[in-house]
């Protein structure tokens, strides 16, 4: 059967920088098909996601050929949480002062990065293609949209408490920023092709809810309080170390939802908001 790991190098392709040198490309798949996956026992056995571990070991040993743009112009990929390169994604220019964000959108607006007309990973740029094939495999149930608007709504929330102290603190314009946020970098494609791993995420319901936000809340805290302009494959790996944990928690639980665990998963919540705001 191909069709798996098939899947795997496309989004292993689709989150690398398109004028990559080959033997990296090539030592990053290497890595994530035999650490990533062989080593935990092959096909359907694998606890990290082979793609995610291949880009952020490539990230780390080759971070200064991880680069885009045109003209002599260097820019980091925002794609999957490794920016090592000193030169700014729209991302890393509003990594230090938020109210960046009015001279960013003057160089890219928010229909540019909706279409893709900016810099990074050729599977991270078009938001529009990235939700239309989300749509595709939600509609045809190959993709769990639990995982998916777990992320989403998790990282938008503490996105929306960082965009109201950037409001108060320094006169940011909210919806420009909290838009801005959510269309730059990997976590669209993230969430959509990554996070909804069937091989690699928890089996339960509301395990798949927790799974997903703990990877949006890893990927807010990283944007807004680590070192990188971006972190999304970092979380992932996270939440994919965590996801037998969850599974042994859910052990002799109904596979649905209660009060209890979803006002836990509340007061988890308002907690990263306050920490992140």
């Amino acid at each position: 059967n191909f069709t798996a790991p098939l899947i795997s190098a496309f989004i292993y392709a689709l989150i690398m920088p398109a004028n990559c040198n080959g033997y990296v490309v090539f030592i990053g798949a290497l890595f994530g098909m035999l650490v990533g996956k062989m080593i935990f026992g092959g096909l359907g056995q694998n606890i990290f996601n082979p793609a995610a571990v291949g880009r952020v070991f490539v990230g780390i040993c080759f971070g200064s050929k991880l680069i885009y743009g045109e003209g002599g112009v260097d820019v980091v990929s925002s794609a999957s949480g490794v920016d090592v390169v000193a030169s700014g994604t729209p991302l890393a220019q509003i990594k230090d002062n938020l109210a960046n964000i009015g001279e960013v959108l003057n160089n890219y607006s928010l229909l540019d990065l909706f279409l893709g007309q900016i810099p990074g990973s050729m599977g991270e740029v078009c938001s529009l293609l990235i939700i239309v094939g989300g749509i595709y495999l939600f509609a045809r149930r190959s993709a769990d949209l639990r995982s998916c608007l777990a992320m989403l709504g998790s990282f938008a929330l503490m996105t929306i408490t960082v965009c109201i102290a950037a409001y108060i603190l320094q006169g940011t314009n909210i919806l420009d920023l909290f838009l801005f946020e959510m269309l730059a970098g990997g976590l669209l494609f993230g969430a959509v092709f990554m996070i909804t791993d069937p091989v690699t995420s928890p089996t339960t319901k509301f395990g798949r809810i927790v799974f997903g936000v703990i990877a949006g809340s890893v990927t807010a805290l990283i944007r807004y309080c680590g070192a990188y302009p971006e972190g999304v494959a970092y979380s992932i790996l996270i939440a994919n170390m965590l996801t037998p944990a969850i599974d042994h928690f859910m052990i002799g639980k109904a596979n649905t939802y209660s009060w209890k665990q979803i006002l836990g998963l509340g007061i988890a919540m308002v907690i990263l908001c306050l920490i992140v705001g």
